[in-house]
């Protein structure tokens, strides 16, 4: 039973997404019409594979995880502008022209975590290497290696260091002019967003270490130390991002919010 609903189902996607071009002309005697409701179970598959994408790769600082999202959201919106909406019944319609502007507000959304990011990661350092390390573990090419993890970590706490020691230099206003131009952003808004990202990301590693210390008991000789001192690292610099910079003062959030700029805000009102 279980695979003819999965058959009809294909049918009917089959049938409500084929391009306009394909169809025969409206009032034939052959015309395909789209049965009554089919545009409901696109709208269950489109939601299913995107939750399942969200769900999978969750940190929005994640590279990757931009690059799956457009590619879904690119197919989907060609897949969808294709669609004879005529062929469809007057509720189909409607839900059709529903799920292309929802399609065209994930895409703008991804425009602006893009340019979000690209304010953010410099003032973290280490987003990007703290990140490929979680990712590595997903689809293991080899068996984890305790020293070469350890030494991941400490790399990655060096530049974590060498990130702060920028930002304070940023903020303080003791940053060398021959440099500064290659120094980050650093503005109440961007410290806001950067110390979420450190507490994220402290999560994240946090798993990620729970994960090679429960199958390598060798892992935890290596790690253990490098480990803590990452995560101690991360705490001091979203403190100070916070409190220096963002302006929290007794674990009170600041004021400040996150615009999302005009150019958004224009499309969200379209």
């Amino acid at each position: 039973m279980r695979a003819i609903r999965l058959v009809l189902l294909g049918l009917l996607l089959g049938l409500v997404l084929v391009p306009t071009a394909a169809r025969p002309a409206r009032g034939g005697e052959d015309e395909a019409a789209a049965p009554a409701g089919a545009m409901e179970l696109v709208i269950r598959r489109y939601a299913a594979d995107e939750e399942s994408l969200r769900r999978f790769y969750a940190e929005p600082l994640s590279e990757l995880r931009l690059t799956r999202l457009r590619r879904f959201l690119d197919h989907w919106a060609a897949r969808l502008e294709a669609v004879d909406a005529e062929a469809l019944g007057t509720d189909d319609r409607v839900d059709l022209h529903l799920l292309r502007n929802h399609v065209a507000r994930r895409r703008d959304e991804l425009t602006l975590q893009t340019r979000r990011n690209a304010d953010t990661l410099p003032v973290l350092g280490f987003a990007t290497e703290l990140l490929e390390l979680d990712r590595a573990r997903w689809r293991p090419a080899e068996a984890p290696d305790g020293k070469r993890l350890a030494d991941a970590l400490v790399a990655v706490r060096e530049r974590l260091v060498e990130a702060r020691r920028i930002c304070r230099a940023v903020h303080s206003g003791t940053m060398p002019a021959a440099v500064s131009s290659e120094a980050p952003t650093l503005t109440p808004v961007i410290a806001w967003r950067a110390a979420q990202a450190l507490d994220r990301l402290g999560g994240l590693l946090k798993r990620w270490y729970a994960f090679h210390d429960g199958f390598d008991p060798g892992f935890a000789w290596w790690a253990k130390k490098p480990y803590d001192r990452l995560q101690q690292e991360c705490g001091n610099h979203a403190t100070w991002l916070r409190q220096e910079v963002a302006g929290a003062k007794g674990g009170a959030a600041p004021l400040i919010g996150d615009p999302i700029g005009a150019d958004a805000l224009r499309r969200a009102l379209d």
